[in-house]
């Protein structure tokens, strides 16, 4: 995949498949389950950290090598195995049957890449080379996360009440733009240590 168009999934409650049980494969699986999906891993192994979510029941577990068929029914496929020809079958099988998938360091067999992703407060930032350098887009994410202020949070608390103030009253987009501005001016005075 050269070119992409970014968007965030709603993944709650849909069936998503990670073939590989590695530590790849862990990453991944925590980041589905903390989006509300249903994860369901087929490998030999399980990593530990696995191993406890599987215990747990915080997924299913089909302990074999994956097989042709084993994509049936799922929205969303990671080929995580460490062995990069049943990942390349994986990739092969979702693209026939039209499912998202992502081939770890195969972008140009994936349908969709991950992103770097910076939690900070409420805001979630997205960041992609296209899988041209992880490396650099590693770097930005930890410098982002060393720079985002405190406080955003309550910011974008404030911003939510006024959008919802706002929503279907007969201000121009224009001045909705100039309060959201005017708000987010203000927040930085204070947070600079200005008086507001």
């Amino acid at each position: 995949m050269v070119e992409g168009y970014p968007v965030v999934l709603c993944l709650r409650g849909r069936q998503c498949l990670l073939v590989g049980g590695g530590e790849v494969a862990r990453r991944k699986v925590e980041r589905l389950l903390a989006a509300g999906a249903t994860v369901a891993v087929i490998a030999p192994s399980l990593s530990p950290a696995l191993q406890i979510l599987w215990q747990r029941g915080e997924i299913t577990w089909e302990k074999r090598s994956y097989r042709e068929g084993d994509l049936e029914g799922f929205f969303l496929v990671f080929a995580a195995s460490s062995d990069p020809v049943v990942n390349q079958k994986v990739g092969e099988e979702a693209h026939q049957r039209g499912i998202l998938c992502n081939v770890v360091d195969c972008p140009a067999a994936s349908s969709f890449l991950t992103p770097a992703v910076v939690e900070w407060e409420g805001l979630t930032v997205a960041l992609s080379s296209g899988g041209k350098s992880p490396y650099l887009v590693g770097l930005l994410r930890r410098w982002l996360e060393s720079h985002l202020p405190k406080g955003l949070g309550e910011l974008l608390q404030i911003l939510e009440r006024k959008r919802r103030e706002l929503q279907g009253s007969e201000i121009s987009l224009e001045e909705k733009k100039m309060l959201y501005r005017e708000l987010i001016d203000h927040w930085k005075c204070f947070e600079e240590g200005g008086k507001p």
